[in-house]
């Protein structure tokens, strides 16, 4: 793992301060290949910190801010339309709409009722991409449906 995958790392899961991964960013080339992928669950961890209060909605503009249009953040195929329309909203407030608890929890609810849809179309398949690429939206969630579903 080079350096520059270990920040954009950092980027997605947000556990670094924000300002201090945009400048560790700022030290590359703007044109890079994929290195990194974003997934749904990267969205609904950052609200859900956001709902928590370890941040404000500020933090999460510049988070969506420094993810927009970067070539080397590819996006997954399981749901790309809706990570490039969460990206682009929580990045560009004014165009779109401002995040609010309210709005962070409307849209935790339906990110974690896509992951539970995922979870159970892709049961019995073996490790899918959904699952085995990071925990989901409310994981315990996933996993009552998955033991109602299949049994203990």
């Amino acid at each position: 793992m080079n350096n520059r995958t270990a920040v954009l790392k950092s980027l997605l899961n947000l556990d670094k301060p924000i300002g201090e991964i945009t400048t560790a960013l700022s030290e590359f080339d703007w044109d890079s290949d994929e290195l990194v992928v974003i997934e749904i669950h990267h969205i609904g961890q950052i609200l859900e910190r956001y709902l928590s209060g370890e941040f404000d909605e500020s933090v999460v503009e510049a988070w969506a801010d420094a993810i927009e249009c970067r070539d080397d953040i590819g996006i997954s195929q399981e749901g790309k339309d809706d990570i490039e329309k969460l990206i682009y909203e929580l990045a560009n407030p004014d165009l779109a709409q401002r995040l609010t608890p309210e709005r962070a929890e409307n849209l935790v609810y339906r990110l974690s009722r896509r992951s539970v849809r995922t979870s159970i179309k892709n049961l019995g398949k073996p490790e899918t991409p959904a699952v085995a690429s990071g925990p989901p939206v409310h994981l315990d969630a996933v996993h009552v449906t998955h033991r109602i579903l299949r049994g203990p």
